[in-house]
C-alpha cells in the first residue's frame, strides 16, 4: 500500500503543478485582453489546451492508482483518510490539500477571465 500511497502523492504534486500552469497561463491572457494583444492571445489559447491535455493524462493517472487503492476509478480527494486509513501520511494529506487549493484557485481564476472576455466581446 505504501509504494501506491507515495504514486498518489506524486499524482497529486503533478496535477498540481500543471494547474498553477494554467493559472498563470490564463494570467497572461488576461493581461493580453486588458491590452487588446489578438495575437498574444491566439497563442495562449494554444498553451491553454497543451496544459488541458497533459493535466487530463495526470488525471488518468489518478485514477489508475485509485483502482489499485480501492478498486474504482472514483476517489473523491477528502474521502482519502477513510479510504487510507493509517497509510494516510503528512505527504499525501499535504499534497492532497494543496491540489485542492490550486483547483479552487484555478476556478477563481477562470472566473474572472469569463467576465473580463464577456466585457471586451461586448
Amino acid at each position: 500500500m505504501s509504494e501506491n500511497v507515495e504514486r498518489l502523492t506524486e499524482a497529486f504534486r503533478s496535477e498540481k503543478r500543471l494547474i498553477d500552469e494554467l493559472i498563470e497561463i490564463i494570467r497572461r491572457q488576461r493581461g493580453a485582453l486588458a491590452c487588446e494583444d489578438l495575437e498574444t492571445v491566439g497563442s495562449i489559447a494554444y498553451a491553454i489546451q497543451r496544459v488541458l491535455l497533459t493535466l487530463s493524462e495526470a488525471r488518468r493517472r489518478r485514477r489508475a492508482i485509485n483502482r489499485i487503492i480501492r478498486g474504482t476509478d472514483d476517489l473523491a480527494l477528502f474521502d482519502l483518510e477513510q479510504v487510507l486509513g493509517s497509510s494516510m501520511t503528512e505527504a499525501i494529506r499535504s499534497a492532497r490539500d494543496d491540489l485542492h487549493g490550486a483547483a479552487m484557485l484555478l476556478s477563481d481564476e477562470v472566473r474572472i477571465n469569463r467576465s473580463v472576455l464577456r466585457e471586451t466581446l461586448a
